[in-house]
């Protein structure tokens, strides 16, 4: 399930973006239509920025990871 959080009017999903603590799933953004931009440049900020998540020299991606346990 995928879903958009708010806590008040603060966007959840945006803020762990922009602080590198997630990442986008492309494949839902069609599902987030008034946040996509929003959440796509957060990530592009966050990545130049090397924040959290993408501080790490080659950052594995959620899907990526899950998809090599689950083959191995």
């Amino acid at each position: 399930m995928v879903a958009e959080v708010y806590a008040g009017s603060q966007n959840i999903n945006l803020k762990l973006v922009s602080e590198g603590h997630a990442v986008v799933y492309t494949q839902f953004l069609s599902s987030c239509p008034d946040t996509d931009d929003a959440l796509l440049a957060a990530e592009a900020q966050a990545q130049q920025q090397r924040l959290n998540f993408w501080n790490q020299p080659n950052p594995v991606m959620p899907w990526d990871y899950r998809r090599s346990n689950r083959e191995g």
